[in-house]
């Protein structure tokens, strides 16, 4: 699933899960205008995303999201809720009765399509969802009882839309019932390997990719974990820990460099460098200003013990303009960074970076005000 999910064409692709014989839950990735991807769970129960199928988006180096329960509350069957929030997605959201009958129709049309014996398809479903719907949520002899859930397969009996592409089962964990894979066995789907796609589509899975996405996601884990020992040497009230700062912004950056190479159409890797990158290069526009300050103050206070003239005036002003430009320019990148990130750490750069710049400026007026008395 994982590798078809970030590979896929299709700006909408939705996986359905038959979840512990109970109920039928979603996996929708949506792909945006740059190609990034963003999956959503759906549930129907409102419940939250089980642990364990969390954590296998999260080995595969990818983010889920619950989608919002009050976009869910007018509906109570789990394949409607899935068509219904395909059709809110793209624009065409029908209204609950609307969706009902129409998904009805889908369903009760696909079913018939793939069964052997569509008279013992209709026989078993029937022809109305809340039919299709009572008979995995009720059918007691299909549930497993004190046994492991296995990994498996999307259920074929559930799916929502013909012309809807859907993934193949790879890493998913949910609930094989008897009845489903002798049906996949009548239809020369193999349930135990991890290629093969489901309505005849054969999808190839790309191990590299697999691979290539879990080095990702450790050099964007490793990245997060460096960029906030980083923060935290930077804010360190009792000892100068800015060098150390310095290292680990440079190292994340570089990590989340890795995390995007290797995964191009992940925005979160792309976010992280965007945000560091900017961190970056506000401290070191900051830390040009502060150089510049203090070379102009150094002369400043030479030239004060001695007869200070027009030159050495000139001087000093022309570093502490310098120091002021680079401050403003940091605090553009500051501001950048908390457009980006809505990170508060950003905002307490921006002030400090705004009393700097203040001070500049009182020290430039006063330049000039000894300057033309003098002169």
């Amino acid at each position: 699933m994982i590798p078809d999910l970030t590979n896929t064409k299709s700006e909408i692709v939705l996986v359905l899960l038959n979840l512990y014989n109970k109920h039928a839950v979603g996996i929708m990735g949506v792909k945006d205008q740059d190609n990034s991807l963003k999956l959503y769970y759906i549930d129907p129960s409102n419940k939250s995303i089980p642990d364990r199928l969390k954590q296998i988006f999260i080995d595969n180096c990818l983010q889920i999201e619950q989608l919002p329960v009050e976009q869910q509350k007018y509906a109570n069957c789990g394949p409607e809720v899935i068509e219904n929030f395909m059709l809110y997605l793209t624009g065409e959201r029908l209204s609950p009765e609307e969706s009902i009958t129409y998904h009805s129709k889908l369903v009760e049309q696909q079913l018939l399509n793939q069964a052997n014996n569509p008279n013992e398809a209709a026989d078993r479903y029937g022809s109305s969802l809340e039919e299709l719907n009572s008979s995995y949520d009720n059918n007691d002899s299909e549930k497993v009882e004190q046994e492991e859930v296995p990994l498996g397969s999307v259920d074929i009996d559930i799916k929502a839309a013909p012309n809807i592409p859907y993934l193949t089962k790879h890493s998913v964990p949910t609930a094989q019932t008897t009845d489903f894979k002798r049906s996949c066995k009548d239809k020369n789907y193999d349930t135990d390997s991890n290629d093969t796609s489901i309505c005849n589509k054969n999808v190839a899975i790309d191990k590299d990719d697999t691979i290539r996405e879990q080095d990702a996601f450790a050099a964007y884990d490793q990245g997060n974990l460096l960029s906030s020992e980083a923060w935290e040497a930077e804010s360190d009230g009792y000892n100068d820990r800015s060098a150390e700062a310095e290292q680990k912004f440079a190292k994340s950056l570089q990590l989340y460099k890795v995390a995007v190479e290797l995964s191009p159409t992940n925005i979160a890797y792309k976010h992280a460098l965007d945000i560091t990158s900017l961190k970056i290069e506000g401290n070191s526009l900051f830390s040009e200003g502060v150089e510049l300050a203090n070379i102009a103050y150094e002369i400043q206070e030479e030239a004060n013990e001695l007869a200070i003239d027009q030159e050495v005036y000139q001087e000093v002003l022309s570093h502490y303009q310098q120091a002021l430009k680079f401050y403003k320019a940091a605090q553009i990148s500051f501001h950048e960074g908390w457009d980006l990130s809505k990170d508060a750490r950003f905002k307490s750069c921006i002030e400090i970076v705004q009393n700097s710049i203040g001070l500049i400026q009182e020290r430039i007026e006063e330049i000039q005000a000894e300057a033309n008395y003098s002169h």
